[in-house]
């Protein structure tokens, strides 16, 4: 999102932010806090915090509610530093942390690694560019915990003006309810579209609200939620996981077959493809000869290895599963270990996942072959949401 209209008139913006009290911009959002700031150990985010009108509201509500005992956490997220200043001192004294952040990246919200009850989002989505916001939606429901509620409110009306000098892009109800349901929320409360409550005509507000469920398919969003944004050292089977789930972000096209099993449903994956997922993520993990005491160790991987290594992967790959030959590559790979240890030659192929063939297709004719194709698969029951 860009931030230099919002930090050049910070000072203007936030006296208009001001000038309307919480409740009579959120009139509609309301219905659903009572239940939250109940919890006394709730937690709330408030993207764009602006001039930190909602975000004190917030906060001052839990204050009241809970007195000495409110562990409430209010988080406030706004890029434009000269607004998130003004933000500061409209919360000093209250329980609002704020960070100078922003979608789709909210890179140092992940990092507090804390899933929330309420996700605000005044008069933010319609700076998201619409590439941007698939991922964007998947951030959100990363971060909500189950049973939790988005709230966002759109704004409809953008003229030249905005495209241009505010960084806005037109917005739409329909849009944002099929982002929603990609990721497993559904929608929750839908407004028909309102006046602007500072008089500007051409402008109109639109609330929707979105909830993560609160059964199996919300905590497997918790658990994922876990698994992609845990810092903290992680095992074997964890790893393996966040390759899984980063997979299925970027390349749902690579499942080759669904499946049904006594110990439920399961996906049947490329071990390639897993492969090389692994291998980016956790090579910088792998020692090599330079890690001990700079002394040649010819049990340790070079970098030149490692590189190698990839490039005979990426060979495999693409040959097994784009030429449909995996006898004859399998025995290529074979006799090609025999005379060296890894490929010393670039195989010059890139990953593509665009024109996997079918599994019918790759049938093994016959037990040898059966075998082989075990080299291929790598399979993990997943539970799949919905």
């Amino acid at each position: 999102m860009q931030s230099n209209f919002y930090n050049d008139n910070a000072t203007d913006l936030a006296m208009q932010y001001l000038s309307k009290s919480f409740e009579e911009l959120h009139q509609s959002r309301s219905q659903f806090l009572p239940a939250i700031i109940e919890n006394p150990n709730a937690h709330i985010l408030d993207l764009g915090g602006g001039s930190g009108r909602d975000a004190k509201y917030l906060g001052e509500l839990a204050a009241k509610t809970h007195k000495k005992d409110n562990q409430i956490q209010i988080i406030a997220v706004e890029p434009a530093n000269e607004l998130l200043a003004i933000g500061k001192k409209t919360t000093h004294g209250l329980k609002v942390k704020w960070l100078e952040d922003s979608l789709p990246e909210l890179t140092h919200v992940s990092e507090q690694e804390i899933s929330f009850d309420l996700i605000l989002l005044s008069a933010v989505w319609m700076h998201i560019p619409p590439s941007d916001r698939d991922r964007s939606m998947r951030k959100l429901a990363n971060l909500l915990k189950p049973g939790g509620i988005i709230v966002i409110s759109l704004r409809h009306g953008q003229t030249e003006d905005d495209y241009k000098t505010r960084k806005m892009f037109d917005v739409c109800a329909d849009e944002l309810k099929r982002l929603a349901t990609d990721v497993g929320l559904f929608t929750k409360l839908e407004t028909p579209k309102e006046a602007d409550k500072l008089g500007r005509n051409h402008v109109s507000w639109q609330t929707v609200v979105l909830q993560m469920p609160n059964d199996n398919t919300g905590a497997f969003s918790f658990k994922r939620h876990v698994a992609i944004n845990n810092g903290k050292s992680a095992t074997h089977k964890l790893a393996l996981l966040r390759v899984l789930l980063r997979i299925t972000d970027g390349h749902l096209d690579a499942v080759i077959r669904r499946e049904t099993s006594l110990f439920g449903d399961r996906v049947i994956l490329p071990a390639g493809l897993v492969t090389l997922y692994w291998w980016y993520y956790y090579k910088g993990l792998l020692p090599t000869d330079s890690d001990v005491n700079n002394q040649k160790n010819d049990r340790l991987p070079t970098e030149q290895k490692l590189q190698q290594a990839k490039e005979r992967i990426q060979h495999w790959w693409q040959a097994a599963w784009l030429n449909n030959n995996t006898g004859s590559v399998a025995t290529d790979i074979k006799n090609d270990a025999k005379n060296d240890e890894l490929n010393e030659v670039s195989a010059g192929y890139a990953i593509s996942t665009t024109h996997l063939i079918s599994s019918d297709k790759i049938a093994p004719k016959n037990h040898a072959e059966k075998i082989q194709q075990k080299r291929f698969f790598a399979e993990a029951n997943i539970a799949l949401p919905g």
